[in-house]
């Protein structure tokens, strides 16, 4: 299940991209205004929903009835209200992404800490917040470990080294 919402999140967030960058060259509006509409035009007619897409620079929110993505390179964004209280975030850690849809949510945070620290860190908090490991795999470019709690909750933990500094991509099922 967390892979599929894994897959939806990336097609969706690269589909936007190009979208913006297409959009840009609209003609009388600026290219946030173009790329917007864009991306809202878009999102409705693949959902069949209402969007509501605010692009800022690099900074980019769209929102639907089904959920909420939520994307700034730089890392400032705010950790979401819905996180769960048994998902640990590490401290100094910036929130470069945001989804939530349907009781999942995936984040992506950027830090300065080595990837076996980060690693390290994780096994030992989700342990301590009562989640059970049920698979890791380990290479040279990325480190993925699988978690499960009580009935239903699932989470994935994915730590990769991109220019320099450490990325953790974070996936939990926020109801059973």
């Amino acid at each position: 299940m967390i892979s599929a919402v894994k897959r939806r999140f990336r097609s969706t967030v690269g589909s936007l991209i190009v979208l913006a960058a297409v959009a840009a060259v609209g003609c009388g509006k600026s290219a946030e205004e173009a790329a917007e509409e864009a991306a809202e035009g878009a999102i409705e007619r693949q959902s069949g929903g209402e969007v509501q897409a605010d692009i800022s620079g690099e900074r980019m929110t769209i929102k639907t009835r089904e959920g909420e993505l939520a994307i700034d390179p730089d890392g400032g964004l705010e950790l979401p209200q819905i996180v769960p209280p048994d998902l640990p975030i590490l401290p100094g850690a910036r929130v470069v992404m945001s989804a939530r849809q349907a009781g999942s949510l995936m984040l992506e945070l950027e830090t300065d800490d080595a990837k076996s620290r980060v690693v390290e860190a994780y096994q030992s908090e989700m342990k301590a917040k009562g989640w059970n490991e049920t698979a890791s795999v380990r290479t040279a470019e990325i480190d993925s470990l699988q978690y499960e709690k009580g009935e239903g909750r699932e989470a994935s933990v994915s730590v990769r080294t991109e220019a320099g500094r450490t990325r953790v991509v974070l996936v939990v099922t926020t109801e059973p």
